[in-house]
């Protein structure tokens, strides 16, 4: 009986530090209701505009075994859908990841011949050296912005002036920062978070116009290990024409299966 009253408070006393809000330390102000629904409203508008686009840039990563960067062309598409092909010196692809909306597939050059690695894992942690999921990033890449699970949405007003939306979930606390700059108004940062802290930082530093719709040009993802990953975009299409086989890992090459 004792230790379900001890349980029974540690509930109630988890609710009612949930319960309090506590702005970020970078919030000067909160900013009504109604502007934080605003703000969201037009996030999940342009995730919803979000169409099938293409793209050759420059992927970088930092991690813990050293850096690299090379050049590539990815594809995009509503649903979890994407595709990324890192190309050699001549131009000619030599490794790919290849995303559906269940199924993972990485195809890398080994003994001479193409092999194939698939995974029901949606995470590009191993990979990218941050532990983003490929949803997220094909959705940052297309324009659109991810947005957690939550219970409740708060806007505020930061240091610099502009707007920051605080999203949270009941016993989870804050699960996701939104920054947003001003004239134009756009999200330049976003922050998940998990119970241990910071999941990944996506900063949006340049963006350009792709038939009518702000696509990153420059996204730079990182941790709180200090792990980074970069996106430097030379070229982007949206509203592209990718046919729905483009996202098929069934390639030449041998599979091995992973859970």
């Amino acid at each position: 009986m004792k230790g379900r009253l001890i349980v029974l408070f540690l509930i109630l006393l988890t609710a009612a530090c949930a319960s309090v809000e506590k702005p970020p330390p970078s919030a000067v102000s909160r900013m009504d209701a109604g502007k934080a629904e605003s703000l969201l409203a037009c996030i999940r508008k342009a995730n919803e505009a979000m169409t099938p686009y293409k793209a050759i840039g420059r992927i970088g990563v930092d991690d813990d075994s050293g850096s690299w960067s090379v050049r590539a062309a990815w594809l995009g598409a509503p649903g979890g859908r994407f595709r990324v092909e890192a190309m050699g010196l001549a131009g000619q692809p030599f490794g790919k990841i290849i995303c559906g909306p269940e199924l993972c597939s990485f195809h890398f050059p080994e003994g001479g011949e193409l092999r194939r690695r698939d995974t029901g894992r949606r995470s590009l942690g191993r990979l990218a050296g941050v532990d983003i999921d490929v949803d997220d990033l094909a959705l940052l890449l297309g324009g659109g912005v991810p947005i957690a699970d939550h219970d409740s949405v708060a806007a505020y007003r930061t240091l610099c002036g502009d707007p920051m939306l605080v999203l949270k979930k009941r016993f989870s606390g804050t699960v996701q920062h939104i920054r947003f700059s001003t004239d134009p108004i756009r999200v330049r940062e976003v922050e998940m978070f998990t119970w241990q802290g910071t999941a990944y930082r996506a900063e949006i530093l340049a963006v350009r116009s792709a038939d009518e719709r702000n696509m990153p040009s420059e996204l730079q993802i990182s941790d709180a290990e200090g792990h980074r990953l970069s996106v430097s975009v030379e070229r982007c299409w949206a509203d592209a024409a990718v046919p729905a086989r483009a996202f098929s890992p069934e390639l030449p090459g041998n599979t091995d299966t992973a859970p």
